[in-house]
């Protein structure tokens, strides 16, 4: 599959900080890819330069197999939210899209129809002729995303798109995103709510003081990450005994063994234990009334990879 974006040894200084330090990245076309970071991690940075408004020290980047920098084509293949913008708000949400549409030199008839599908995608039909001052902040957040579609861009960066929400409204903008995946167009997310990220990214890089550390999809990132939660098998049962939990341990492939009332958790070095452990259970009287596999969430895997780092 051909790449949407393309990074090589991308730097940027400022000064003598190093905010982004020889990073190489490959997002694929068509993909919902989360980049993920502390504050100050460089997520920003790295967005600025994927969208030409700073130079690297070093490096460069490619938008759909284009250099960034060889002409216009690749940066209107880009469309883009960032985490602060601004629309103008005496003006209507019609004004707002037709002006931004204007912007990018599509004809007025093509225009129309466009925005009238952008506001049906964005849940704002009906809303078109009210002045943006008097909208809600998710309601600008849907309008923020219509303007980066105007144009049909096959890349939508968007820089915390979540940001200042309430609960409800991050799920409507997390199934927005969804429905554009549908419409084949690579997504470029960077958040800090890692439970959208899970719910909706393909694959996830997650930077640390301009450092790439990992690059993967969220599945193969659980397989990697050892301690914490692990693979951790959730066993409840009518009972628990003290010799079960020291038979447990001798298992091979059993890392550690802990109880909290009639419930064990096993930390295991593979799931396929499962039926091996269910097996000494039983045979040592007891009764198992419920095994569960607990995986690492999201956000246990962005801890353990960034600690210490």
């Amino acid at each position: 599959m051909a790449l949407a974006i393309e990074t090589e040894n991308l730097t940027k200084k400022f000064g003598s900080v190093e905010a982004v330090s020889d990073l190489n990245l490959e997002v694929k076309e068509n993909d919902i890819f989360g980049f993920l970071g502390p504050n100050g991690a460089g997520k920003t940075t790295t967005i600025r330069m994927i969208m030409g408004f700073i130079t690297p020290n070093k490096g460069n980047v490619k938008i759909f197999g284009e250099h960034l920098g060889d002409g216009k084509e690749a940066r209107m293949n880009i469309g883009f939210l960032p985490e602060e913008y601004e629309l103008y708000g005496v003006l209507t949400a019609y004004e707002n899209l037709d002006f931004f549409g204007r912007l990018t030199g599509i004809p007025k008839e093509k225009r129309e129809k466009k925005m009238a599908e952008l506001f049906s995608i964005v849940g704002l039909e009906g809303e078109e002729q009210k002045k943006v001052k008097d909208y809600s902040h998710g309601m600008k957040q849907r309008l923020g995303i219509a303007q980066a579609l105007i144009h049909d861009p096959k890349l939508i960066i968007f820089d915390e798109p979540a940001m200042g929400l309430d609960p409800r409204g991050s799920k409507d903008i997390r199934e927005l995103l969804k429905t554009l995946k549908k419409r084949e167009v690579t997504i470029f997310l960077s958040s800090h709510l890692l439970h959208e990220v899970q719910d909706i990214c393909s694959k996830v890089g997650i930077i640390s003081h301009g450092k790439l550390l990992e690059v993967d999809t969220i599945s193969n990132l659980k397989k990697k990450v050892k301690g914490g939660v692990g693979n951790q098998l959730q066993i409840e049962l009518v009972e628990v005994t003290d010799q079960m939990v020291e038979e447990l341990k001798k298992i091979k492939g059993v890392e550690s063994v802990k109880t909290e009332g009639n419930l064990l958790e096993v930390q295991v070095s593979s799931f396929d234990l499962a039926p091996e452990i269910n097996s000494k259970i039983v045979s040592l009287g007891g009764r198992v009334k419920k095994m569960s596999e607990i995986t690492p969430n999201l956000e246990e895997i962005f801890f353990k990879i960034t600690e210490g780092k």
